[in-house]
């Protein structure tokens, strides 16, 4: 472990994934586990795909943890989530110190070995659809959309988090485990 401008400590753990601690006169923790890998790293076609998987991830359960299991330890932190953007995928957490290890351990197997049950795949696409639809069924998505394009042009900067319905639709377990082991990697988070 190393101490970094003595304020945070950094360790790397076995798996390869790197940890920074910061120390805080509370017994709470904040933290979040950002893998550089989102919607931009899609290829043509999987569009969709990246939010696809964050969802795939939160309830799919591990290698090591079925998703029943995964459920009960994302339940005992008071505050779990995750969300994709342009160019990362981010799982934060708010959990008391004494869990952290159990949170280590969650997260690592979770982004390194998930397991995507596929009827929890198939839950998880009737509610990517949902929200899809929501989010599109808001009054203002559409001007919203259009005034983004006529500023920023038709670029990463507008490109479409949420996908594409026909992608979402078809994308298999299988799908969703390709994206994942092009990014969630050690070296990426």
């Amino acid at each position: 472990m190393t101490m970094l401008n003595g304020r945070y400590r950094e360790l790397k753990l076995d798996n390869g994934l790197f940890v920074a601690l910061q120390d805080t006169p509370s017994g709470t923790i904040a933290g979040r586990l950002r893998v550089h890998h989102g919607a931009l790293n899609e290829f043509p076609g999987e569009e969709g795909i990246a939010h696809f998987l964050e969802h795939g991830l939160m309830t799919g359960g591990t290698a090591k943890y079925s998703p029943l299991e995964a459920d009960a330890i994302r339940e005992s932190f008071p505050d779990y989530n995750a969300s994709t953007d342009r160019n990362k995928t981010i799982f934060p957490v708010s959990l008391l110190a004494e869990d952290v290890g159990t949170y280590l351990d969650f997260v690592s197997d979770l982004s390194f070995h998930p397991r995507l049950d596929p009827a929890r795949v198939e839950e998880e696409r009737q509610r990517v659809l949902r929200e899809m639809a929501d989010n599109k069924s808001r009054p203002a998505f559409g001007d919203n959309e259009d005034y983004m394009k006529a500023l920023l042009g038709d670029g990463p900067y507008t490109y479409y988090v949420l996908g594409k319905e026909d992608n979402i639709q078809r994308f298999t377990p299988t799908d969703l485990s390709a994206f994942h082991e092009r990014g969630y990697v050690a070296n990426n988070m």
